[in-house]
């Protein structure tokens, strides 16, 4: 009796030391959770066991062994750590009712390893009920504070995923690092068969920027820190896949470059990017039916236009499909130019030898200019998704964008309607020329001197915009010429004045739901803005035009038209309405697919060859014809063959409606 007596105290405290030892970190003292008695103490070591070898075949074991613990010691020490372990079993069976109610159980709990350990069951809810952000910010600070090894490798791999499903790519990158570093063998081997499953779900932008950064740090020596070998590998894995599904030779010379600081690719992977990262970049070519896209992902300002942009050419052309090679096999194929107008041309000659028939680019005026250039010089059709400031679209260049001042000026003119004199400006740096043409042509407005989008605020706390000197000037009324972002920023911080009325240009037509007491004026064209009590109906001519509106006293028109069919289902894909940019890039994308259609699904580079098919695609797309989102027309208008020249632009009527 004496020997089990003090055999059962020794247990009792090595659990102590081993509560201790599991705690939050070296930075605060926890509280160790321990048994009440030898024989409770020696059932949870049991079932601690258990924990240790879970197996799925020793799952329904190991939850049986927790509930008859949990019925014969209710309010045992070690209690909390039993309903723990029960509620990761219950998360990986799905049954989260009964797991939040094992978590509310654990509300009080004092801090210690055992708190830590149930935060991170309690993020898993989170994330698996669709609040990944809440998971993460939960998880957050208890970053390398975790030593108990069970309780590490969940934390490790919870918010590894909670940053993926985020999109907190960059986080989600880094803390797959520190899940790899600091795992033992069998979890590492864990991490190495998820990791590359996160990394598909990333884009090949971020993935090619990271891996840029690892590259950096790696090259200034082991003394440098960064990342492991093997993430670098990883993320070079999964661009080299990127780059062979898309023909990208190179993303592929940059990355089999070892002047770069290459890693070694998996032999497969290594065999096919090196194949097309030695292909001849001097070839051009026309492969099948390709349409490229050229985003400006590095560019801060339209980074979110970027985004949309590819959203809407991806509905257009029905991506992705369930077969790679069924429907019309059109194919998307996307390059970014950082967002400088100087590397543009770089980014189309990288298309056209990549085998786009035609190419769709110019998100700024400036860009657009160049594209169209480059297209005239170069004998490849490019739509350009802005209207280009100086350059005219020739034989070969086509716009579906807007000038900024089509909507500046129609705004001007309802704001002088409803008898407005004191306008505050804000405006976009690629439209401040806009409104510099159309302020003098309105002087009985009185323009106040424009804010920058680009201002950021002057302090944590403090207002993005100089709302105080708005306030003692007596303003009221705000025009904002810039993207969606900057419009629902405008609106946050006005938004709340009695009285306030704001305007917003095409670029920002979404940003109105910001709106609380404010009104809201917004440039219109064709189905857009979307009004989300419009009821579906089909597309004619009942829904086009002036028809789908009704003119108010103040000069404004109001929205009251049925949604387009096709962005009803485009909404209900993505839970969002689509934006000027997602509408424009969608246009221009279903004009380029009844374009490419008429080619040939093989490739070519013989010289003749490729100038017959980007002619045949340059005529197609005169005389594409397709319901669009921006405009009332269905395609390119065309000066005819007497006025020897093609206009290649989409028109379109610039209206106001009001909206809140």
């Amino acid at each position: 009796m004496l020997r089990l007596r003090a055999l059962s105290t020794g247990l009792v405290l090595a659990l102590a030391v081993l509560a201790a030892c599991g705690g939050a970190g070296r930075w605060r003292r926890p509280v160790p959770l321990l048994s009440n008695t030898p024989n409770a103490a020696l059932e949870m070591n049991e079932i601690r066991r258990m924990w240790g070898d879970l197996e799925g075949r020793d799952r329904e074991a190991l939850r049986v062994r927790i509930r008859q613990f949990l019925a014969k010691y209710p309010n045992d020490g070690a209690t909390p750590l039993a309903r723990t372990y029960l509620t990761f079993i219950l998360l990986s069976d799905g049954d989260f009712s009964e797991a939040k109610a094992q978590l509310d159980f654990l509300e009080t709990i004092p801090m210690g390893a055992t708190r830590d350990f149930s935060t991170v069951a309690r993020a898993r809810l989170l994330r698996l009920t669709g609040r990944a952000k809440e998971a993460l910010e939960l998880l957050a600070p208890l970053a390398g504070k975790m030593v108990d090894r069970h309780a590490l490798e969940l934390f490790q791999e919870e918010i590894t995923l909670d940053a993926v499903a985020a999109h907190r790519d960059y986080e989600a990158i880094a803390y797959m690092d520190s899940w790899l570093r600091h795992g033992d063998e069998e979890e590492r081997e864990e991490a190495r068969r998820k990791i590359p499953e996160a990394l598909a779900t990333m884009s090949p932008q971020v993935l090619e920027a990271s891996l840029r950064a690892m590259r950096a740090t790696a090259a200034r020596g082991p003394g440098a820190g960064g990342y492991s070998v093997e993430m670098q590998r990883f993320v070079a894995s999964q661009l080299a896949g990127y780059a062979v599904e898309t023909g990208d030779a190179r993303l592929a010379q940059w990355l089999t470059d070892p002047d770069a600081g290459a890693p070694v690719l998996a032999s497969d992977a290594g065999v096919l990017v090196s194949e097309l990262a030695t292909r001849n970049r001097s070839t051009r070519a026309v492969s099948g039916r390709t349409i490229g896209l050229v985003l400006p992902t590095g560019s801060s300002s339209l980074r979110d236009s970027a985004a949309d942009a590819a959203r809407g050419a991806a509905w257009a052309l029905d991506l992705p499909r369930a077969a790679k090679d069924s429907g019309d096999k059109s194919i998307l194929v996307t390059r970014d130019d950082g967002g400088r107008a100087d590397r543009i041309e770089l980014v189309l000659d990288d298309l056209a030898s990549d085998g786009a028939a035609v190419i769709l680019a110019g998100f700024d005026p400036d860009s657009a200019d160049r594209a169209l250039r480059w297209a005239e010089t170069n004998g490849v059709p490019v739509i350009t998704l802005a209207a280009p400031r100086s350059a005219y679209p020739g034989r070969f260049g086509f716009v579906v964008g807007e000038p900024p001042s089509s909507s500046i000026e129609v705004l001007s003119d309802a704001l002088l309607a409803r008898r407005e004199t004191k306008v505050a400006l804000v405006t976009d740096v690629t439209t401040v020329v806009d409104v510099a043409r159309v302020v003098p042509t309105r002087p009985k407005l009185a323009f106040f001197q424009p804010a920058p989008c680009e201002l950021g605020a002057p302090a944590a706390s403090g207002p993005r915009f100089p709302l105080p000197a708005w306030e003692k000037a007596g303003v009221r009324t705000w025009l904002v010429a810039g993207p969606e972002p900057c419009a629902r920023d405008v609106l946050h911080e006005v938004g709340e004045l009695r009285g306030a009325l704001v305007a917003l240009t095409l670029e920002g037509i979404g940003a109105y739901e910001r709106a609380a007491a404010a009104k809201v004026l917004s440039a219109a064209a064709g189905s857009l803005p979307v009004r989300q009590e419009a009821a579906p109906t089909r597309r004619g001519a009942e829904n086009r035009g002036t028809s789908s509106h009704d003119a108010g006293p103040s000069g404004a028109v109001h929205a009251g038209g049925a949604i387009d069919p096709d962005i009803q289902r485009f909404m209900i894909s993505f839970s969002a309405k689509p934006t000027w940019f997602t509408a424009l890039s969608r246009d221009a994308a279903v004009l380029a697919r009844r374009a490419v259609v008429s080619l040939p699904t093989d490739a070519t580079s013989r010289a003749d060859d490729v100038t017959a098919r980007r002619e045949t695609a340059r005529k197609a797309l005169e005389g594409a014809r397709a319901p669009l989102w921006t405009s009332e027309e269905s395609g390119f208008s065309s000066g005819g063959e007497a006025a020897g020249s093609s206009e290649h632009t989409v028109k379109r009527t610039v209206k106001v409606v009001e909206l809140h």
